[in-house]
């Protein structure tokens, strides 16, 4: 993921559809080369929402700037 400003990432997550109600997902952070920097729990009504809604606050909450990518996955279910 490029770097977006925090408006600009939540403008990307509010366009996304709503695919369910919202539930918790587990939203493992990573940097450019694939190191793991942090997993976050989030609710969200999509994988997609969830993979970035982890990222936003991984980067912006945490200030942890190195966040470049995530996945999402539902919590009990594997990553």
């Amino acid at each position: 993921m490029g770097k977006l400003t925090e408006e600009q990432l939540q403008a990307k997550i509010d366009a996304l559809p709503r695919e369910h109600e919202p539930r918790r997902y587990r939203v493992i952070v990573s940097d450019k080369h694939g190191n793991h920097l942090a997993t976050r729990i989030v609710r969200a009504s999509s994988q997609e929402r969830a993979r970035l809604t982890g990222l936003k606050v991984n980067c912006y909450v945490f200030g942890q700037k190195r966040s470049f990518d995530a996945r999402a996955a539902l919590m009990g279910s594997p990553v």
